[in-house]
């Protein structure tokens, strides 16, 4: 019996490791024309290099967005996480200089498209 549980533990960790990186946790401030912004809002979510190459993005469609709250103009995501894409497993390893993107729009902007069509 302790033979078949060392081999589930020892399948258990190995799959880990192979299924992608764990989530990383990324803060940000935001205000609109001087004021914090406070409420729901809409993000686009990627990792850059220098050169502009897209490494990672939150969503495989181009103009995918995520809802997040923002208080008082904090906010707080787990990229890869969250519904997100999963983060490749060797990103940070691979590429020494990358950069985190983030596109924002209020909720409000694309309930107005929303009524426009």
């Amino acid at each position: 019996m302790p033979k078949k549980s060392l081999l589930f533990l020892l399948s258990f960790l190995l799959s880990c490791f192979c299924v992608g990186a764990p989530p990383v946790p990324f803060s940000g401030k935001l205000a609109v024309d001087g004021q914090n912004f406070h409420g729901t809002a809409r993000f686009a979510f990627s990792i850059v290099d220098g050169e502009g190459a897209v490494h990672w993005k939150h969503a495989s469609e181009n103009n995918a967005t995520i809802e997040n709250f923002v208080l008082n103009g904090r906010y707080l995501v787990l990229l890869g996480g969250q519904g997100m894409q999963s983060l490749p497993a060797n990103l940070f390893l691979e590429n020494d200089n990358i950069f985190q993107t983030s596109l924002f729009s209020p909720h409000s902007f694309f309930d107005q498209l929303a009524d426009l069509g």
